[in-house]
């Protein structure tokens, strides 16, 4: 056999073993996702949020206040805690715990409304697609979309689906008309929000509003806090995602792809090989 057949059929086979295990990846991730949900609007679909607050002295509306009293005045000025959503035919039904910094459940919350309400459609703006410029109501607040963040962190841009986790690729924006904000959070990366697409709606994957914000009180119980520095993040859900970032899974295998053209190109670099004519 001649030496650049031997060539051309080695090539061949590196790039066919290659190409084999990068849509084995593609096809185990899209696979691992065949019974989601189709929207966050259909019956069954449910989301898990985790939240905080930083809150201060400004975050009360008085003094009075009984939080006030339980939180600052004992030094506990960090609150956090789970928002379960939970989707039927026609409602959004929500669940709110709050705890404080020792984890101690000081408050919750349960409320529905239809799926046209201000708290669904603020999490799950309807459209088959965000784009750039896209203004989006956040309760009193907006959020501007800036992009597709296409270089994405595998740890910031990950969720939970069923018993593994889901890369995406979000778009990110600005968070716009925040009432009574923070001085101190004065930085533009505390105003930041993503958005996960789905099919025919969004889903609000993480924001950060240091100020007044209508869904934070809400999610928070309304407890007597008018202004924090409240962030909250999607950390699972079983509905759809239409931007997957397949890219990070395929690098994953990156060592394994030059692994497999090392023991190649070496077989071809061989003496045996190149006595061959």
């Amino acid at each position: 056999m001649k030496k650049k057949v031997i060539f051309m059929v080695v090539i061949a086979i590196l790039i066919i073993l290659t190409a084999s295990i990068m849509v084995s990846v593609v096809e185990s991730v899209s696979q691992g996702m065949e019974h989601e949900k189709t929207s966050p609007a259909a019956s069954g679909s449910s989301f898990v949020y985790s939240f905080a607050s930083s809150i201060n002295y400004k975050s009360f509306q008085n003094n009075n206040s009984t939080y006030y009293n339980e939180t600052l005045k004992l030094g506990d000025n960090y609150i956090n805690g789970h928002m379960y959503v939970n989707i039927t035919t026609s409602l959004a039904h929500f669940q709110s715990y709050l705890c404080n910094s020792t984890g101690s459940v000081i408050a919750n919350k349960t409320f529905s409304e239809p799926l046209n309400g201000t708290m669904f459609k603020s999490l799950f703006p309807a459209g088959n697609h965000i784009n750039t410029g896209s203004i989006l109501v956040f309760g009193n607040n907006l959020i501007a979309i800036k992009g597709m963040y296409t270089e994405c962190s595998a740890s910031q841009y990950t969720i939970n689906y069923g018993h593994r986790k889901i890369e995406y690729v979000p778009y990110v924006g600005k968070v716009e008309s925040v009432h009574n904000p923070f001085t101190e959070y004065n930085s533009s990366i505390f105003f930041s929000a993503s958005f996960i697409q789905s099919k025919n709606y969004a889903m609000l994957g993480s924001v950060s509003i240091p100020g007044n914000s209508t869904i934070a009180a809400r999610v928070l119980d309304n407890i007597g806090i008018q202004t924090s520095y409240f962030t909250m993040k999607l950390v699972k859900t079983n509905v759809g995602i239409t931007a997957i970032n397949y890219s990070a899974y395929l690098e994953k295998y990156t060592i394994l792809y030059a692994l497999i053209w090392i023991i190649g190109i070496g077989y071809l670099l061989s003496p045996k090989n190149k006595k061959r004519k």
